[in-house]
């Protein structure tokens, strides 16, 4: 297909696309603020018409991981195995000191499903926690792909701990998440010669998908790099710029277990990977919070949502509140906000801000001014989809109090991002052991929130509950970090990001997520 092609399909096939303006009316004489919002709703998820996946699980085995930990996400693994349709494909990346490649990309027919099963029967813990070797191999698999790469590409990365060998700084795992990232060996591992690891096995004419072929015999393991080599290497590789998230093969998800792991480096790389968080604080709640995380992938309708929004007629944009939002251009006229891929029934809101010019008479007709536009691929269609919306107000001569009434709709997104941007600000101050500072932002957004207009709403009310447990998990350093900073970190992202991240059924839970959790509750 071409970039050129674009659906007819039927309305409820596509995301809908609609605008809304705090007021109606507003003043001609002055410039004046104007808060505006643009809404993407996904059409329904229909089984029969969902895309093929590829999806690989990076699974730390490290030492701590044994015992009740290691079955249930062995467990979890196995439905998560049971869920997927002939078309799909799954791989599977286990890592301690060194990398495992347990099972290559293979098709979920009888014989692959089998040969998965054993795969995550035969996982065991071992010793330290190389992350970022794990992290870029489950990448590379799908990188390897090149054109065969199925429409929705996913990386799973669990962990329960830091990451303590190979490459281990934020920066630089994040930079390497791209293959453009990569000047050296995988994960700060040692330079591997002809006869061992993925890369010799690709060489060599292995191929990393595995369909009614046997994988190879023999398990690929890659000798891990010793921790001064890594950490050398790794300051050459600080001084290189952090690539665009757009780089990144496949949407990555991070799954982080109990109170000790790196909340702050599982929430980055998911952001940087375009997925979620996940903080379990229970191991019980390792089958759910996967059960959330499939239910979403497997219902995937839109892909590179891309949304452009133009400010017209004088009007200049000061403000669009989105974590992907790109930078507004210098006259202040466009903006453009990568949205990533959408689920069905999910809701995108993106709240921006707008200055309108002062005019030398009024205006009795609405006029235009903000246009926006939608471009995205339809995963039921298997096409390129567009649309257009805009943004109309009237500056008259008298506004009429009845155009004054506040928005709802938009009052209850705006106090959406206020909490999720307070969220962010505390954690970063709460990091740096500025708890005071921390409670003070996280007070303030829930003042503003408790006295606005859409106070009573459900969705404020789950924003006021957040911000109040998270100014307790700000008491004390303890209360922070043993789970108030992985608490924060999920339900922030969850917040900015309109998406469930949580095992139970929060604001943004979908049927289909909700359904597959009940599923995994059966089984």
């Amino acid at each position: 297909m071409s970039e050129t092609e674009v659906s007819s399909a039927a309305a409820d096939e596509k995301i809908a696309f609609t605008s809304n303006v705090e007021q109606e009316a507003y003043p001609y004489e002055s410039e004046v603020d104007c808060w505006t919002m643009v809404s993407l709703k996904a059409p329904a998820f229909e089984p029969t018409a969902r895309a093929a996946i590829d999806l690989v699980a990076v699974v730390d085995k490290s030492g701590s991981m044994g015992g009740e930990k290691m079955q249930l996400v062995q467990e979890t693994l196995h439905f998560v195995v049971d869920q997927l349709k002939e078309t799909d494909r799954l791989g599977i990346v286990s890592y301690d000191t060194n990398i495992y490649n347990d099972l290559g990309l293979t098709i979920m027919n009888p014989g692959g499903r089998k040969r998965a099963h054993q795969a995550v029967d035969e996982l065991r813990s071992g010793s330290s926690t190389n992350l970022c070797g794990g992290l870029e191999r489950g990448l590379v698999l799908i990188e390897n792909l090149g054109d065969d790469k199925k429409d929705v590409s996913s990386v799973l990365l669990m962990t329960d701990g830091q990451a303590n060998h190979g490459f281990t700084s934020q920066e630089v795992i994040l930079r390497r998440m791209a293959s453009s990232g990569r000047s050296s060996s995988v994960g700060g591992a040692a330079s591997m010669g002809s006869g061992s690891g993925l890369m010799a096995s690709l060489r060599s004419g292995w191929n990393p998908l595995v369909g009614n072929q046997a994988p190879p015999q023999e398990q690929q393991q890659v000798a891990g790099a010793e921790n001064v080599a890594a950490e050398k290497e790794a300051t050459e590789e600080k001084k290189k710029e952090v690539p665009d998230h757009a780089s990144v093969a496949a949407v990555v998800y991070t799954f982080g277990f109990g109170s000790d792991h790196n909340a702050t480096l599982l929430e980055a790389i998911s952001e940087h990977g375009g997925g979620a968080y996940y903080y379990i604080d229970e191991n019980e709640k390792i089958p759910e919070s996967f059960a959330d995380c499939l239910g979403g992938l497997l219902s995937t309708v839109g892909q590179n949502v891309c949304l452009g929004v133009v400010a017209n007629d004088g009007s200049r944009i000061t403000r669009v509140h989105h974590r992907r939002a790109g930078e507004v251009t210098e006259s202040g006229t466009r903006c453009e906000v990568n949205l990533g891929d959408i689920q069905s029934e999910e809701s995108r809101d993106v709240v921006v801000e707008l200055k309108l010019p002062a005019l030398s008479g009024p205006r009795e007709e609405s006029g235009v001014v903000m246009t926006s536009e939608l471009s995205y691929f339809n995963a039921i269609t298997n096409m390129m989809e567009k649309a257009f919306v805009d943004v109309r107000v009237r500056r008259p001569g008298v506004v009429e109090e009845t155009s004054k009434k506040p928005n709802k709709e938009i009052d209850k997104q705006r106090n959406r991002v206020v909490a999720a941007e307070a969220m962010k600000e505390a954690t970063t101050l709460a990091d740096k052991d500025q708890l005071e500072k921390a409670r003070e932002v996280i007070e303030k957004a829930a003042a503003q929130v408790g006295v606005s207009v859409s106070r009573d709403d459900a969705l404020s009310k789950s924003l006021l509950g957040d911000l109040e447990k998270s100014k307790m998990q700000l008491s004390s350093r303890t209360a922070y970090h043993k789970g108030g900073s992985n608490f924060m970190y999920m339900q922030g992202q969850a917040h900015a990001q309109q998406r469930s991240s949580a095992p139970d059924d929060g604001a943004y839970a979908t049927p289909r997520k909700m359904m597959m959790k009940k599923a995994v509750k059966k089984k």
